[in-house]
């Protein structure tokens, strides 16, 4: 856990985004910048130039930590979450269309949902076997008494697997863990 440029002045918002952004390393999470599927359309000298003056961080540092990806064969996805708090901000000058990302400061849905699947405490065991018909976003609203799109995409993120590229496609019988 790299603490290094938290000081005794450093606001308590700051202290909590990187503990929080630490602690998900800690418990097995990547930086979001580096999904395989993030297509963060850097302006690779400009990022250099960042991170060299910023961090004072060498080429290959910068290499390591923003531009190489991860594999889906070696770590386990959901979709790329611009809200998750592994993500590191990505100032719009940093890119080459003026995408960009603020500071995330709290665990997103997605973060949360990737937790319980793979630390699942109290829910533990909880499943739903998918009936014809059956949609996430009513799954959802069975469990957690909400089928916006956050909550349904727990169930989704956390079952990635089973159901495959398409949230849309439920087979009857599938069994889903409920995070």
């Amino acid at each position: 856990m790299n603490y290094g440029w938290l000081k005794p002045d450093t606001s308590d918002e700051e202290y909590s985004r990187v503990v929080l952004h630490e602690f998900g390393h800690a418990l097995g999470c990547i930086h979001e910048h580096q999904h395989s599927e993030a297509g963060i359309p850097w302006n690779r000298d400009a990022v250099y130039r960042y991170y060299m003056e910023k961090n004072n961080w060498s080429r290959e540092q910068v290499d390591i930590n923003l531009f190489t990806h991860y594999s889906k064969d070696i770590t386990q996805f959901s979709h790329f979450d611009t809200e998750s708090i592994m993500l590191y901000a990505v100032p719009k000058e940093l890119t080459t269309n003026g995408f960009e990302v603020g500071w995330n400061r709290y665990l997103s849905e997605t973060d949360k949902a990737f937790m319980s699947a793979v630390y699942p405490g109290e829910n533990a065991g909880r499943t739903y076997t998918v009936q014809p018909g059956d949609f996430l976003s009513a799954i959802a609203e069975k469990f957690y008494g909400d089928g916006s799109e956050a909550s349904w995409r727990r169930i989704y993120d956390a079952n990635r697997n089973t159901i495959g590229p398409d949230p849309t496609k439920l087979t009857a019988g599938m069994v889903l863990v409920i995070p």
